[in-house]
């Protein structure tokens, strides 16, 4: 198989949020000796409410495998050094 495209969601719980900043946080401070801190803009925002959301993002990469009827990704990337 292969996967054209990524479908995901939008974490809007303000409370969950604020957890994963702070782990997120812990890590940082451990392997980078330093911290930018929680996005309480955000997490305000989120306090107000949010709908529930989400996305889809295609592999146009992973289309033009399919059109050129090539095997591996390497003959179509574009920008290698990205």
């Amino acid at each position: 198989g292969l996967e054209l495209a990524n479908a995901f969601t939008e974490l809007n719980d303000p409370d969950e949020q604020r957890r994963r900043f702070e782990a997120d946080q812990k890590i940082k401070q451990n392997v980078e000796g330093y911290t930018g801190g929680v996005d309480e803009t955000l997490l305000e925002a989120l306090e107000h409410g949010m709908p529930p959301a989400g996305g889809i993002a295609l592999g146009l990469d992973r289309l033009m495998m399919i059109f050129a009827d090539v095997p591996s990704i390497d003959p179509v990337i574009l920008f290698r050094d990205y």
